[in-house]
């Protein structure tokens, strides 16, 4: 199962990434190296939320990558936010 991914809200430059999304997937990279942090399938995006306060920008998405075909509503499976 896919855990909580956060980036902190203050970054250093060696901590600054380059969010792409395309027909395909969101790809989260990091900026210097370019190596993948996250990359997740549209087909897995549930819902989006963009909020702003100030200079602060927030993107949260809700997966359904949890989900497992023919999971209960008792199981343990279930959507992951992001």
């Amino acid at each position: 199962m896919q855990q909580l991914k956060e980036l902190p809200l203050q970054t250093t430059p060696e901590q600054d990434s380059i969010l792409s999304l395309s027909a395909r997937c969101l790809l989260l990279t990091w900026r210097d190296n370019e190596e993948l942090i996250l990359r997740i399938p549209t087909h897995e995006i549930a819902a989006a939320s963009y909020l702003r306060d100030d200079a602060l920008h927030l993107l949260i998405l809700k997966t359904g990558a949890g989900v497992r075909p023919g999971a209960t509503s008792r199981g343990t499976a279930g959507p992951e936010w992001l």
